[in-house]
Order: structure tokens, then sequence, then C-alpha cells
């Protein structure tokens, strides 16, 4: 599947994001990821399906730094999803990141690895595991402030 077809595929796919999302091909990886296999839109779809709720699980375990808490304002944030094997299994791990910060660069989602630290929630990471439905590993950036 070409990168532009890929694209085409993640916006028709009806993620939950307004902002930027971006498939990563296992072919062409990111700096700084090492992806084993290119998620499908069908498979990207349905780990957004459910984040929203699992989010909203984990009460104050997800921050709420004075903007409401994450699972609220997902709309607002970009998305990078990134097919690796953990134990064996096919998993998304599914990097939220913030596009109305001064750290975000427009269009670098498809270059490398959009990183925010000591940020809040402007970076916030998951993983989903697409054979068993199973979210995880749920982590958010450090407040600058603490």
């Amino acid at each position: 599947m070409t990168l532009r077809r890929l694209l085409l595929v993640v916006a028709l796919a009806g993620c939950a994001s307004t902002g930027p999302t971006y498939i990563v091909p296992a072919e062409r990886p990111l700096s700084g990821t090492a992806p084993a296999w290119t998620p499908s839109a069908a498979d990207t779809a349905r780990a957004e399906r459910g984040l929203r709720s699992y989010l909203r699980s984990l009460g104050p375990q997800v921050h709420d730094y004075g903007n409401g808490p994450l699972w609220r304002r997902l709309r607002d944030y970009g998305r990078q999803y990134v097919g690796v094997m953990r134990n064996g299994h096919r998993v998304i791990w599914i990097n939220l990141f913030a596009t109305d910060t001064p750290f975000y660069e427009k269009g670098s989602e498809q270059q490398t690895l959009v990183k925010l630290h000591e940020c809040g929630d402007c970076n916030a990471e998951v993983y989903f595991d697409v054979e068993r439905g199973i979210y995880s590993d749920f982590w958010e950036s450090t407040p600058l402030i603490k």
C-alpha cells in the first residue's frame, strides 16, 4: 500500500481525533520508532472506539491539569499509531500529542515520534492489543511545575 493511499485510508477511517493522525508504516519507520507491522485503518478505528472509556476508567491516574481530564479532550489531540509486538501479540502503540503547544511542529508526526516532556497532559500514550481488544500501560507526561 502506498503512503498516499495509507494516509487517505486514515482520513476516511473516522478516527476520533480532529488533530493530525498518522499510521506509521512498518517499512517506513519514524525516527524514534521500530514498528513491526502496519496497523490497518480498521485496526486504528477499533482502538479508538474504546479509548475514551478506557481512559475514563483509570480515574485519578489520568490527571486534570486545569483543562478537564484528557478523556474529555481527546478530539483535540493528534495521534501516531505504531504497530509493535508485545508477548507475541500485535499491539498498537497510540501516541497522543497536543497540537496547541509551542513544542509541536505541524507535520512532524510524519517524520519523527512526537514526544513532549514535562508538559502535563500534552503527551500521553496507551497500548491496544488488537487480538484481545485490551488497553494497557497508560502514560502521560509529568507536569512542568511539580
